[in-house]
């Protein structure tokens, strides 16, 4: 899918697009210097996070991916089952890997409709809260490296593997299973979507979608689904915390001086 990377390029680079021409006409206006500086962030943000997990993968190459499936069995093995599900219709397993491959894309909506016409306050909790979805992950997945299904076995989603006696196991793949971000960012999108009944039946669906492909093509245990609840959970409490911090000092700033 070369549209997606094509996608997840694009979208940013119109806001800082958007964000620069707003500037120019409207000097002064915060919501369009935070549009801006969002977008330009993001993209080296992405690329950070993204060199962190791999090189997390060759950091701690045992993973932990034997317990977690032992878990998952206790469960119904349910990624296994979604595999299956997806070789049989191929209609939804392209649906769904748009899905899982757009969450960039996805969440920019969401930011985008919140830079477009919330309060500023807002806007800086919710780029707050995920900022801390993913730096909070990373350290997690150093905690409890866990790459999924279908790197630590190779007869995914075919066979479920039987008499698995649980060890470390060496995986080079990167390490960020538990929690899904994947998982915590939709629940993330659905929280700051439902404003609007589009946003919230968007929200709705992607979270559907989100569940199908990360559980369906092996990046995920249910462990780490169950596991993205509390933590997105989490995020969404300590945001709403920086952004009453952020709130209480700036009162107590002159407007002049406020950032």
């Amino acid at each position: 899918m070369g549209y997606v990377n094509d996608l997840n390029f694009a979208i940013p680079i119109v806001l800082i697009l958007v964000g620069g021409w707003m500037m120019l006409r409207h000097p002064g206006v915060k919501r369009w210097e935070w549009l801006l500086l969002t977008s330009v962030i993001f993209l080296p943000f992405s690329l950070v996070i993204h060199l962190v997990l791999t090189n997390l993968g060759w950091v701690f190459p045992f993973k932990y991916d034997q317990y977690i499936f032992l878990i998952d069995e206790a469960l119904g093995s349910p990624s296994f089952h979604m595999g299956r599900v997806l070789l049989q219709h191929p209609l939804l397993s392209t649906t769904a890997e748009a899905a899982y491959d757009l969450m960039p894309s996805a969440l920019w909506i969401v930011a985008a409709a919140y830079l477009w016409t919330q309060p500023l306050e807002d806007v800086k909790q919710f780029i707050w809260t995920n900022v801390l979805n993913c730096c909070l992950a990373v350290l997690l997945y150093a905690v409890l490296p866990v790459c999924g299904p279908r790197y630590a076995f190779s007869t995914f989603p075919a066979t479920i593997p039987t008499h698995v006696v649980p060890h470390p196991v060496y995986l080079p793949a990167p390490p960020n299973g538990v929690p899904s971000v994947h998982l915590s960012t939709a629940l993330l999108i659905l929280h700051f979507g439902r404003r609007w009944r589009i946003g919230t039946l968007f929200g709705l669906v992607y979270l559907l979608l989100t569940v199908i492909s990360t559980l369906g093509f092996g990046e995920h245990y249910l462990f780490d689904l169950l596991v993205a609840i509390p933590f997105a959970m989490l995020v969404l409490w300590l945001g709403s915390k920086q952004g009453m911090a952020r709130t209480a000092s700036s009162s107590l700033v002159p407007d002049s001086l406020q950032i």
